[in-house]
């Protein structure tokens, strides 16, 4: 099972030097993780986990390296590869939480920090 069984995961997104984001926590959803890789392919790397922060997927530049659920990987790919080759769109995220502080949860101080610290437009 994808997740440790909540309708959420957490996605890091990391940067050349290797830092990596507060958890951006998104849906369960193949359409959602798709459009979370697609959207940060220029990230040479992305990690996600369920809420335990238990390894369940991992990318490079926009490609599955290592997902630790084939079942889903599945479903995943039958989503990600028409976005890959440009038949299909991703969608508009929809951001669950930032995982950060109450104060500066909110898309107005994250999505700038993700752009200046990631080079990720979400």
């Amino acid at each position: 099972m994808f997740g440790d069984g909540s309708n959420r995961v957490k996605a890091y997104i990391y940067n050349s030097e290797g830092k990596y984001s507060p958890p951006i926590y998104i849906s369960v959803d193949p359409i959602q993780i798709a459009s979370f890789i697609m959207i940060t392919q220029s990230a040479p790397k992305i990690v996600i986990t369920d809420i335990s922060d238990n390894f369940e997927l991992d990318t490079m530049y926009g490609f599955v390296n290592r997902c630790a659920d084939q079942k889903f990987l599945d479903e995943l790919l039958g989503v990600l590869i028409p976005m890959q080759e440009g038949k299909t769109s991703p969608n508009k995220l929809n951001i669950l939480s930032w995982g950060v502080s109450e104060e500066h949860n909110r898309d107005s101080i994250m999505i700038p920090f993700i752009k200046e610290n990631f080079g990720i437009d979400l």
